[in-house]
């Protein structure tokens, strides 16, 4: 019986998407979460000139400086958005945008360019220029003739000359200095906008780690743990503390953490404080703290197996996407009812179902906000369900957001619905690998190879990022209508070497596709353990049969532990000894005897694909 058509497939070797296509991306998914202000200086780099050099935006350019702009106005940075409406040649929105950010001055001169009257380059009608105001003791003049001619960090610091730090911090902001504007605040005593400056720093900016240790604290001060604040500390808590101010903030956050009963996070620190500066007091009391906290776990093996252990109390959520259940549906026994022409949210028109299953309901849908087609995936039940579930959601966007490649799949956002979770991300058209595989028959050899080889690029950019995904299955793996597979669901992934949102005792994944390490100590697994799922696929896909099956988990997973792997060939004469070989060598016991990388098997299996 023949396998699945082979689709129409991009060439190979074809480009990653450009930097403009990821800016946009990265916009988007700010503007999902209104973070508009910055969805809009997300797309500043794309342009690569500068707001003062406004004139001389190309045609080509102004689609993307126009969406820039309106997303800086509905964000509130008017003036910044004046800049680059000029630059699109808008006067009238730009003489509305200086006008909304009170700069009357400004506002007039673009106007009067617009009647082909007074110039731009001037905030008067003569030949004044800011330093000679500035000399001649108009500031406030000055100031907005800097700004006018989009110099906006020389506005800033003569505002900050004249004592008016809220103003020199907003004019920082436009300027793209975000640590400057937050000394600024915190000057004008505004901790919190001080803290939403910090979080913006960049990890290149040689102030990044003296603006995390100042997150820290204000942060502390002001009892809050955003999903912000931890996107701005990912590589600052990665590196570990370097030197005693930094191991003091790592203490502070380590509190800001028990306060909040992220106990997993408060340990990650605390560790790497005390590793970096032994016999640290602070640190150790913490420590002790957190230990006398964690109830101990008992679970009793069972045929050498562990058995699950009593769910631990979920961590409170930390993301202000999640919107609170609405009570008296979240109440209700069963999910909610969900039907095309429904509006999720104020914002997701659903369209009609695209997929479903046990677990969850995939609506095509569209965003009404940003006018493009999304797809909605609901969350009915399971190991979605409470705020542990949550966690899993907040875990799995996070994880996307680092993960920008054409074989994985691009996650939005995150949000509840009558009490349901959901999940918004990239449209696709085409079927999962594992409705490919139902007829229960071989795919061709070389559509397995292509399949295959995306997977591994997948892989490869994940773990690349120190990222595992834990879950490899035909059902994670989407091929689109080109041919091409794009990896799905890091809802149980996790950052290698990272604190796990799951026990060391607990068996998460699916067994047919779980490697031996998942079993025996899930929370411990390493990049082999996605290499050795990725074999059980390739199998399937191969011979048209797991290497491993049982109808009882239990002895299923002891197969995993313990029976070696069946020869490809005894199944399928059709298969290549050299693939069969790299494919039993995937499905090796002891992760150490895989292979050493995905990048080593696509290049394998790319010259078997190149010998035909």
């Amino acid at each position: 019986m023949p396998g699945p058509e082979r689709p129409p497939r991009q060439a190979r070797g074809a480009p990653f998407p450009d930097a403009t296509d990821a800016l946009e991306e990265a916009a988007r998914a700010l503007a999902a979460e209104s973070r508009f202000a910055e969805a809009g200086r997300v797309l500043l780099p794309a342009l690569q000139l500068g707001v003062e050099e406004a004139a001389r935006v190309p045609p080509g350019q102004r689609r993307l400086a126009r969406k820039a702009a309106i997303f800086l106005a509905r964000g509130g940075e008017h003036r910044l958005a004046a800049q680059l409406f000029l630059a699109i040649g808008d006067s009238e929105r730009a003489a509305a945008s200086f006008e909304q950010a009170g700069d009357k001055v400004a506002a007039a001169l673009v106007a009067g360019r617009a009647r082909g009257g007074i110039s731009t380059g001037s905030a008067t009608a003569g030949d004044e220029t800011p330093e000679r105001l500035k000399a001649a003791g108009h500031a406030d003049l000055a100031i907005q003739s800097y700004v006018a001619l989009g110099r906006f960090a020389d506005a800033a610091e003569l505002a900050r000359e004249l004592g008016r730090h809220a103003e020199a911090a907003a004019l920082f902001l436009d300027a793209g200095m975000p640590f400057a504007a937050a000394t600024c605040y915190f000057e004008a005593e505004d901790l919190a906008r001080s803290l939403d400056a910090l979080v913006r720093v960049p990890r290149g900016d040689p102030n990044y780690r003296v603006a995390c240790v100042e997150a820290i604290a204000r942060a502390r001060a002001l009892d809050v743990a955003s999903l912000e604040l931890e996107n701005l500390l990912g590589e600052f808590i990665r590196s570990g503390p370097q030197g005693d101010e930094e191991n003091e903030a790592f203490c502070v956050l380590a509190e800001l953490y028990l306060g909040k009963s992220f106990t997993d996070d408060a340990r990650e620190v605390l560790d790497k404080a005390v590793r970096a500066r032994p016999g640290n007091p602070l640190a150790e009391g913490l420590l002790a703290e957190l230990n006398a906290r964690s109830a101990p776990w008992s679970p009793q093996p069972l045929e050498g197996l562990p058995d699950l252990p009593p769910r631990p109390p979920a961590p409170r959520i930390r993301t202000r996407r999640i919107e609170a259940p609405v009570p008296e549906l979240a109440a209700a026994a069963g999910p909610p009812v969900l039907v095309a022409g429904m509006t999720v949210a104020g914002r997701y028109a659903l369209v009609d179902v695209i997929g479903r299953g046990g677990m969850s309901i995939v609506f095509r849908a569209d965003d009404l906000e940003l006018g493009e087609g999304v797809a909605l995936k609901f969350l009915l039940q399971g190991l979605f369900d409470g705020l542990h579930g949550a966690e899993r959601l907040k875990q799995e966007l996070k994880l996307s957001r680092q993960l920008l490649h054409p074989n994985i799949v691009r996650l939005y956002d995150i949000g509840t619905f009558r009490g349901v979770y959901y999940l918004s991300m990239e449209l696709l058209s085409g079927k999962d690998l594992a409705e490919l595989l139902k007829r229960g028959t071989p795919l061709p050899i070389p559509t397995a190879l292509d399949y295959l080889i995306d997977a591994c690029a997948a892989l490869q950019a994940a773990h690349d990022k120190g990222i595992v995904h834990r879950d490899i299955k035909p059902s994670n793996l989407f091929v689109i209508t080109s041919g091409s597979v794009k990896m799905m669901d890091f809802g149980i992934a996790k950052l290698h070497a990272a604190p796990s949102l799951t026990s060391s005792n607990l068996i998460v994944g699916t067994p047919s596709y779980i490697a031996p390490e998942q079993i025996t100590g899930f929370s411990a697994v390493t990049p082999a353990a996605d290499l050795y799922s990725l074999g059980v696929v390739a199998f399937e896909m191969l011979t048209g049969t797991l290497p491993f099956w049982h109808p009882d988990p239990m002895p299923l997973l002891k197969m995993h532990l313990d029976a070696p792997a069946p020869r490809l060939r005894d199944r399928n004469p059709a298969v290549p000894a050299e693939l069969e070989a790299i494919v039993l060598k995937l499905l090796e016991k002891k992760p150490a005897q895989r292979p050493g990388s995905p990048r080593e098997v696509a290049a394998a299996l790319e010259a078997i694909r190149q010998r035909g």
